[in-house]
């Protein structure tokens, strides 16, 4: 009779686990699915952070340089200037470059962009929208020259092409590539945007920020010191010191006469 017993109460047990309101083990399950929970978040986490570190992207420690202006209905504004500290490496030495050099990787990849850049010269850009440090504010649909004007983004890939790419979206977030070109331009549509001059510094960068004359300053003592072609009352010495030094040869010749 014993061996009995045990038996039925073994059948009656197995019995109550199949039946509703039995007491379950849900132990393992929850360990199941807090591990597969724990390995979603982690890729999450991963693909986010690795976001703006894509391949070829300015890493911390790289340093680029993109040529840029800002140009309003027909003139461009001077060069921009660093608003304080420069905390972030996307900054620049009033030479009209973009100087992108990360410090960190916020500002790295995607984030080495007009944003970035916006925050150390004091210049908010929207995509139908922009304000710089010294007072321009533009916004789509303002007078420009007698014309409605627009806010546009135009962007060379080099000093050398041709052809611009016009942007009008995510203006903010355009991330210059290293050696290249861009103009935040307010215009009429249909207005071809000229190339800056600043194009020229990047034939030596580093200029300005190694104490050298960036090559537009270079450029601008060479083209004032020579006389025009074909003028050669006009030279780098004054008028009257060059007159004074035709005169003795006039005068040695009316001299040596007898």
């Amino acid at each position: 009779m014993g061996k009995a017993s045990s038996s039925k109460k073994v059948q009656r047990a197995a019995k109550a686990a199949g039946r509703p309101g039995a007491k379950k083990n849900y132990g393992w399950p929850l360990t199941i699915g807090a591990v597969v929970l724990l390995g979603v978040l982690l890729i999450v986490l991963t693909v986010s952070t690795n976001d703006d570190s894509e391949p070829g992207s300015p890493t911390v420690g790289e340093h680029w340089h993109a040529a840029y202006g800002i140009y309003d209905c027909d003139t461009y504004l001077p060069p921009q200037s660093d608003e304080g500290e420069d905390r972030e490496g996307i900054h620049t030495h009033e030479d009209g470059l973009m100087h992108i050099h990360p410090f960190l990787t916020r500002v790295s990849g995607k984030g080495a962009n007009l944003e970035a850049f916006g925050r150390q010269i004091g210049m908010e850009i929207t995509d139908d929208s922009f304000s710089v440090d010294g007072g321009l504010d533009r916004e789509n649909g303002d007078d420009c020259d007698g014309e409605p004007g627009e806010v546009q983004l135009v962007t060379w890939d080099s000093p050398t092409d041709e052809k611009p790419t016009i942007r009008r979206k995510n203006l903010a977030k355009y991330a210059p590539p290293d050696g290249s070109v861009w103009v935040l331009a307010f215009v009429p549509e249909g207005t071809e945007v000229p190339k800056p001059e600043s194009v020229a510094n990047l034939q030596d960068p580093t200029a300005a920020e190694e104490g050298r004359a960036p090559v537009t300053e270079q450029q601008g003592a060479t083209t004032t010191t020579p006389p025009p072609a074909g003028d050669t009352s006009s030279t780098t010495a004054p008028a009257g010191d060059t007159s004074s030094t035709s005169a003795p040869a006039e005068s040695s010749t009316s001299t040596s006469a007898p």
